[in-house]
């Protein structure tokens, strides 16, 4: 029997539309979103780069407003993204996105919003992509876009409310995962950055419950290495002088070692610079693979827990630090640089080269004529502050149980993800159904 399905334009009551004509926009006001405020990251639109209007604008100039739960509909330069309006409306909405008011009677917002998310109607609409340059989908195609139907309304509000219960808790755990980042990131900062970490001056030594040094009054030397004042008794090396090794596997091919890329599920992933990013793993359902002949051929050296993860070249610069999993084959443009235990912690240096004075130094130190990179020579020769090693034990001993929670709620967001984007083309055409 042929599957049930309705017409997108059909289902809808209105379409808010105020494409066609440039907005004036003010220095302040409310808020107007852009197309790349909507990412299927996240349920709402975010808040990046936005532009305001001021309130006579606001109240004058746009044919219609958004309500809640209206679905913004990108249809210029990432053409097919949706995000839900909330309650209360936070912004406008203006140039390249539509808005579509769902008939209540005819469907529920939230089953709309988990079907037009789908691989199934995300490719649909990717086939009605128009322009070389930017693509865009024509509002007359909506008209060709057909939803899957259910069985019944309440099968389908059913499916919608799983949808978004599951994407509601993978942007609780990324809120909560970005918090102690933060929080991670503000610790580094005051103590390493700010100099003020926890001193006391009555014992000469940093203490849980001292006072903050740099402001108390702690004495300062000038180092002309970094060229500036830094505490005493902390010093400056080379991170030649700070790592047991650096790892560097760049130039292997499966064909250079006798072996190729394995298709198994149960393969062992071959990280390359596209899969670090803003200190996390991503895109990795989608990287090559090798079997453990060759991992083993490949990796003589295996990969520890605390070894740090960085891109040489593009992007040069991106940072991962290993905790947990440690089963990865390193492929291209990545280094693995490993902490000299004597010397610095490695969470220490994890910062100190993905946040702090490191970064500089390495994002400055760059070269290239089309790819910008940094030589593994020129890389030990970077600059590292090195605190007291009472101080580092004090700062892994807090940060530590931080970026293991962190990796834990990666971790299980993945897995969630994985879920619902499985689950959901399951329920969409009855192979699963909801009681």
């Amino acid at each position: 029997m042929k599957a049930k399905v309705s017409n997108l334009t059909s289902l809808l009551l209105t379409i808010v539309d105020n494409r066609g004509k440039t907005v004036p926009i003010s220095e302040s006001g409310f808020p107007l979103i852009a197309t790349n405020c909507i990412k299927h990251s996240s349920i709402y639109p975010t808040s990046e780069n936005v532009r305001y209007v001021d309130d006579k604008t606001k109240k004058n100039w746009f044919r219609a407003h958004p309500k809640p739960n209206d679905i913004i509909f990108v249809n210029r330069g990432t053409p097919g993204r949706v995000c839900l309006v909330p309650d209360p409306v936070p912004f406008c909405v203006a140039q390249d996105m539509m808005g579509f008011r769902c008939d209540p009677e005819k469907i529920d917002f939230q089953y709309l919003f988990a079907v037009l998310r789908s691989d199934y109607i995300q490719k649909k609409i990717e086939n009605f992509h128009v322009g070389l340059v930017i693509p865009h989908f024509k509002k007359g195609d909506l008209d060709n876009i057909t939803i899957p139907r259910l069985a019944s309304r309440e099968e389908e509000l059913a499916v919608g409310e799983i949808y978004l219960t599951l994407s509601k808790k993978i942007e609780l755990n990324n809120c909560l995962n970005a918090q102690l980042e933060a929080m991670a990131k503000t610790l580094y900062d005051y103590w390493f950055v700010q100099f003020d970490f926890p001193f006391d001056f009555a014992q000469g030594k940093p203490a849980a419950t001292g006072k903050p040094y740099k402001s108390s009054g702690g004495k300062m030397v000038y180092n002309p290495e970094l060229k500036r004042e830094i505490p005493e008794g902390w010093s400056v090396k080379n991170l030649n002088n700070c790592v047991d090794t650096i790892l560097d596997h760049r130039g292997k091919t499966p064909k250079k070692l006798a072996g190729e890329w394995c298709n198994d599920s149960d393969g062992i992933i071959a990280i390359s610079a596209k899969n670090i990013k803003n200190g996390k793993l991503v895109n990795l359902d989608s990287a090559n693979k090798v079997n453990n002949e060759l991992f083993n051929k490949w990796m003589p050296d295996k990969l520890i827990e605390g070894d740090i993860l960085m891109t040489s070249e593009a992007p040069a610069g991106e940072f991962y630090f290993i905790l947990g999993e440690t089963k990865y084959c390193m492929s291209q443009r990545v280094f693995a640089i490993r902490a000299n235990l004597s010397v610095i912690f490695p969470s220490v240096l994890y910062f100190e080269l993905s946040k702090g004075n490191g970064l500089s130094q390495i994002l400055s130190s760059l070269s290239g004529s089309t790819v910008f990179g940094i030589r593994q020579d020129v890389l030990r020769e970077i600059k590292v502050l090195v605190p007291e090693i009472y101080l580092q034990e004090l700062f892994n001993n807090i940060l530590l149980p931080q970026l293991r929670k962190i990796e834990v709620i990666d971790q299980e967001t993945k897995c969630l993800a994985e879920i619902r984007d499985w689950l959901l083309p399951m329920l969409m055409n009855g192979q699963v159904t909801v009681k």
